[in-house]
């Protein structure tokens, strides 16, 4: 199974947001387009090699169901 984190922007409402999927995407581009399609801007993204554990470790659980909000925060 895949780990991917996205950073991405809601313009809308001028908020960021990192969310974290493990599993529930087999491609870090499905997870894109899904945040995508809700609206969002994605401004970074890494693969399960690359994820950063400085600021948030990485989820440890196996989720393929759902993907994690790590952070939200107004911009």
């Amino acid at each position: 199974m895949k780990y991917f984190r996205v950073k991405a922007l809601y313009p809308k409402n001028n908020m960021e947001i990192i969310v974290d999927s493990y599993g529930k995407y087999d491609e870090i581009w499905q997870l894109s387009a899904f945040l995508v399609s809700k609206g969002l801007k994605i401004l970074q993204v890494w693969d399960d090699g690359k994820v950063p554990n400085t600021e948030f470790p990485k989820i440890e659980e196996k989720d393929i169901n759902n993907i994690i909000i790590r952070r939200c925060k107004y911009v």
